[in-house]
């Protein structure tokens, strides 16, 4: 058989000439096999939507339901990137299409009718807004919390929300931080308890006995001192 050149369906792409050498009926059969497989791969595609900004991102995530819904059974993979704030969509080419331009939608509307309010709060309690914390608030109070970069010295945290939803998001901001300070507070007064431990008996001639003062932790205590 004379070589077969198989080229992609889609022109834009760059193309590679595929050649087949053989008895006739095994290289149509052959040729067939790369059609079929170059056409199933045509079909598939995966794209990154960049989320910006940044408090957007939290709202468009929790819209999952909602853009697997716009696929309307067409394949479709949504995964997530919080550190770049990206959502990673693979599957078929035009659900993956209509599936992104709905994320994209999506978050326009969020930065044009989420509201934002501010408090200062002393830099060492920064860290405390964790992930997981984070997720506690907005499920509270349908907000999210903007921390200022550990390198930059403004003590300024920032809430986004829906404007009526903003008392609740500082609430749930003090709620955090007060919970923290409370658990510090306890950690501290419960480190070390001083202990005065008689090493002699009580001597009648002097009206005294020997002490040695050592601190030992609250747990120590309650496991050896009965």
């Amino acid at each position: 058989m004379n070589p077969s050149p198989i080229s992609p369906p889609d022109e834009a792409e760059s193309l590679v000439t595929i050649t087949i050498t053989g008895p006739a009926p095994m290289a149509h059969e052959a040729q067939a096999m790369i059609q079929g497989i170059i056409t199933e791969r045509a079909s598939r595609t995966s794209q990154k939507v960049k989320i910006s900004p940044p408090h957007v991102y939290p709202f468009v995530c929790r819209r999952r339901a909602d853009f697997l819904k716009v696929a309307n059974g067409g394949e479709i993979n949504l995964s997530r990137d919080d550190k770049e704030k990206e959502i990673t969509l693979s599957g078929d080419r035009e659900t993956v299409g209509r599936v992104a331009d709905s994320i994209r939608s999506c978050a326009a509307f969020y930065e044009g009718n989420l509201k934002s309010a501010k408090m200062d709060l002393p830099k060492r309690q920064h860290r405390l807004f964790t992930p997981q914390a984070l997720e506690q608030i907005i499920q509270k109070s349908q907000c999210t919390v903007i921390v200022p970069p550990a390198n930059e010295p403004s003590d300024e945290v920032h809430v986004w929300g829906k404007a009526p939803n903003l008392g609740l998001g500082l609430g749930a901001v003090v709620e955090v931080s007060e919970h923290s300070q409370y658990i510090a507070n306890t950690a501290l007064s419960t480190r070390n308890i001083v202990c005065q431990f008689s090493t002699h008996p009580f001597d009648p001639n002097t009206g005294s006995s020997t002490t040695h003062t050592y601190p030992y932790s609250r747990e120590w205590i309650r496991k050896n001192i009965h």
